[in-house]
């Protein structure tokens, strides 16, 4: 982080301190006078040129204009300003309150008491402002500070002398008059604001015999605590007139508060006096915070996507770029996709080129969408599959130009197990967009790496093809790329993940992080989750003895050397230990009082995984919130979640080219052409040899973030209930059940919709253990749901063409059988997405009832 201080003249004590808490915090700041800074307009060019030198664009600035901040002061400002610096305060703010009548319009129109104010003019007699006030009054220059040039009038000889010299005056200076506030005679309240909100408030109490409070003049200062009434005034403010950093001053009037004014630039040694707050330290955290959330410019973004960048990709010029920049860039891009996909499409095929398949198809010869389009079709594994193979065996060039990094995993929509081949530039794109995830993850909650993260994947390898070449799964390979920072956070260590013994891993993840302060989770799938969380409870008085006495238990079976080190970590802990025993005894051992901090639990919220988010809410803290973990598969990562609470995140148009295909047909689409709330099937290129890719999911628009469409995976292509044209989808299935009443719903360990034979479909349950479920209830309001969701499903219901749905109930075992089928080696159930329209036939030993038809 490096900035400028705006200030010309010799440096206030203020300036001092500020420049000197910046070098104890390692920040680069340098005092700048405004004229020093050279404001060249160029469309070619947007270097700033200091001393005659260029330099780098400051990442903020600082206004401390304590003078009045003159025309090219504010020029330089918002020249700063357009080309990406961060202003404390803008051009318009210092505007806003260096001259105090603009100040005043604005909080007037905003319906905030202040002292009624006249503008003076020449030739205006000492009756034409008694007209409107009453001795003594208050007289202010327009744009003083500090309390100079404020005097208070107390006769109409006093008051004709004032006038006289403002007539005779050249100075070209403007006058104001104002009440006099008889109640707050010399004392006022200083809010100081930091971050825009108030952050402390202080009593100022002038010099005997004066009626100024500034500390500045000789006044005495007090802690205030502020009221929710003056903070309420205060952020009144502050919106009025765009406050970043700055000061609001307060008179005290019969019980009320009336706004003097606002300060751009205040001083703060009053405030360090009297509050337990090092003002310079806090306001360079919050520079820090808004450095992160701030956007880029256009000047920042064009010059991001200029030639004059050089050869490297969009991926990688995101991949150079800080987190924080990474993602503020990834936003930017997001305002012009058409132009970022085109510019990716290019880079894949010229990148490509060379490969056997880039020859075949002609990638060179390629120049724009539509010849892309005539020249590769569309197609699916069977394009790949041969190529893929001998690429196992250590060939290269054929997919993509180079060698393969190493090969994904993935069960695929055959149910058969298949090996993707990964180039240096794919895994890079992977890895950037869990770079941005991860980062969006921790910006909305900046105290996440304070405490512990609970990342919960599959190991990064598994195993070798016949030429050496590494086998992994997708989760795995990303959790270990993340960055160092990251990994050090982890509840458990990333070495975990060698351990080939499910049952194994499970217990040592759990002891370990049970012990820790755990702020985040992160998973693909809620249901991995809760099965650690039961783990935790059926074993906690083990886990408890563990930690007391700092040991692992010597019944699991671990390499030595891992043994080893994690045990080197492990210290008896008595007081943690004490603290879940209590828990365990009030029949509270949940991660809600285990983890009472948690405030991130990342996982899959849409697709047939997502029903099981809903279930996971009432054993998290209230103030957890979920946040999609991102829509994504082995042949890419699909989209970036920014916000908590939905499945909706911006296309990762960094990262492939996508085409979106209407579900009614018709010629491919591209991001930019996508229409908000419809659903398309999705078509992939990426840079690891999939070129027009169907993987067979359909994805739906929910927004816009810029122009770039908000996607989330509603379901696969092929996965649709249809008996006679109702066309079930797993949304309206899982829509269905969350409609049910919750005392339902909670008794319900998995659910699934299994298409019928004849004129009906089959609701399975399996009840979570204990639980007795009412069949018949079930089936009768999953139906209503079924009828108030789906019109067209109501409507042959009506018809008499389809018949309510029957209730099977299965036995405990249901679920984990169905896992057992999918789970592929390398991989954990959190990878695992189980149907939610349900093709195979049911175990008939697992079936405990089935309702009559």
């Amino acid at each position: 982080m490096n900035g400028w201080i705006l200030h010309s003249g010799q440096p206030l004590p203020e300036i001092r301190r500020g420049i000197d808490e910046a070098a104890a915090n390692k920040i680069k700041i340098e005092l700048v006078d405004p004229k020093e800074v050279d404001l060249v307009l160029d469309p070619q060019a947007t270097a700033i040129l200091l001393r005659g030198a260029p330099v780098p664009l400051p990442d903020f600035v600082i206004a401390a204009f304590l003078e009045e901040p003159d025309y090219y002061n504010i020029a330089l400002l918002r020249h700063l300003e357009l080309l990406g610096s961060l202003c404390v305060n803008t051009a318009q703010t210092i505007q806003n309150t260096g001259d105090k009548l603009l100040t005043h319009h604005l909080l007037v129109s905003a319906g905030i008491p202040t002292p009624r104010t006249l503008l003076l003019h020449r030739g205006m007699t000492a009756g034409d402002v008694l007209r409107h006030f009453e001795l003594p009054l208050v007289f202010k220059l327009l744009n003083g500070s500090k309390g100079e040039s404020v005097e208070l009038i107390h006769t109409r000889d006093e008051l004709e002398k004032r006038l006289a010299l403002l007539s005779q005056s050249a100075s070209g200076q403007h006058w104001l008059a104002q009440d006099y506030i008889k109640r707050s005679h010399g004392r006022d309240l200083r809010v100081l604001v930091i971050d825009r909100k108030p952050a402390v408030g202080m009593l100022r109490q002038g010099a005997a015999g004066s009626f100024k409070s500034n500390f500045s003049l000789g006044g005495s200062v007090s802690h205030w605590p502020l009221t929710d009434e003056v903070r309420a005034l205060a952020q009144k403010v502050i919106d009025a007139v765009g406050l970043n950093i700055g000061g609001i001053d307060l008179l005290l009037n019969d019980g009320e508060f009336l706004v003097c004014e606002a300060n751009s630039m205040p001083g703060f040694q009053g405030i360090e006096k009297c509050c337990d707050l090092n003002v310079p330290a806090a306001i360079f955290r919050s520079i820090g915070k808004q450095l992160a959330y701030k956007r880029k410019s256009p000047f920042q973004m064009r010059a991001f996507l200029s030639a004059e960048s050089g050869p490297l990709s969009i991926c990688e010029r995101l991949a150079a770029s800080r987190d924080a920049d990474a993602l503020n860039y990834f936003i930017g891009l997001c305002d012009d996709p058409e132009r970022v996909q085109r510019a990716v499409l290019n880079d894949i095929l010229t990148r490509n080129a060379g490969s056997a398949r880039g020859q075949a198809l002609g990638f060179r010869e390629i120049t724009d969408v539509e010849g892309f389009r005539q020249r590769v079709p569309a197609s699916d594994w069977t394009a790949c599959a041969d190529d893929a193979r001998r690429m196992e065996t250590g060939e290269t060039d054929l997919l993509f130009e180079g060698a393969t990094k190493h090969f994904l995993i993935t069960s695929g929509s055959t149910g058969k197990a298949k090996y993707l081949p990964e180039s240096d530039r794919g895994a890079l794109a992977k890895s950037m967009t869990g770079r941005l995830r991860t980062t969006a993850i921790a910006r909305q909650n900046p105290g996440l790496l304070e405490g512990a993260i609970l990342p919960l994947s599959n190991s990064p390898t598994f195993g070798t093809t016949s030429a050496g070449i590494p086998i992994g799964s997708a989760s795995g390979l990303t959790l270990a790329a993340v960055p160092a920072s990251f990994q050090k956070r982890m509840a458990f260590p990333i070495d975990c993940y060698a351990i080939d013994k499910p049952a194994v891993l499970d217990q040592v993840i759990m002891r370990l992080a049970l012990e820790q302060d755990v702020r985040a989770i992160i998973t693909n799938n809620a249901a991995r989750a809760q099965q650690l969380f039961e783990l935790a409870r059926a074993s906690a008085p083990a886990f408890i003895q563990d930690i007391e006495a700092g040991s692992l238990s010597p019944e699991l079976d671990l390499p030595a050397d891992l043994r080893a080190k994690i045990e080197a970590t492990l210290k008896p802990n008595p007081a943690r230990a004490a603290e879940l025993r209590a828990l365990l005894a009030d029949g509270r051992f949940s991660p809600r009082y285990y983890w009472p901090k948690l405030s991130i639990f990342s996982c899959w919220l849409a697709g047939s995984v997502g029903r099981f988010a809903a279930g996971i809410r009432n054993v998290l803290p209230e103030t957890c919130r979920l946040f999609d973990c991102g829509y994504g598969a082995s042949e890419g990562k699909f989209n970036i979640p920014l916000k908590p609470e939905t499945p909706a995140a911006p296309l990762a148009i960094h990262a492939g080219f996508y085409e979106f295909i209407p579900l009614e047909g018709g010629a491919p689409l591209l991001a930019h052409e996508l229409k908000d709330q419809t659903s398309y099937q999705l078509v992939v290129t990426n840079y690891s040899g999939l070129y027009r890719y169907d993987i067979h999911d359909i994805v739906r628009v929910d927004g816009f973030t810029g122009r770039t469409p908000n996607i989330y995976f509603e379901t696969k292509s092929g996965e649709i209930a249809n008996l006679a044209g109702e066309k079930i989808s797993p949304t309206t299935v899982m829509q269905s059940f969350e409609a049910l009443p919750s005392e339902l719903k909670n008794q319900v360990r998995h659910y699934a919709l299994q298409e019928g034979k004849k004129d009906h479909h089959w609701l399975c349950l399996e009840p979570k253990e204990g639980e007795v479920l009412d069949a018949e209830r079930f089936g009768r309001l999953f139906n209503e749901a079924m009828e108030t969701i789906s019109t067209v499903y109501k409507l042959l219901r009506g018809q008499s063409v389809i018949q309510d749905c029957r209730t099977v109930v299965l036995r405990p075992g249901w679920q984990a059988s169905l896992y057992a089928r999918r789970v592929t080696p390398g991989q954990s159930t959190a990878q695992v997405k189980l149907p939610v329209i349900l093709r195979e036939p049911l175990d008939e030993t697992l079936v405990a009832y089935r309702q009559a038809e």
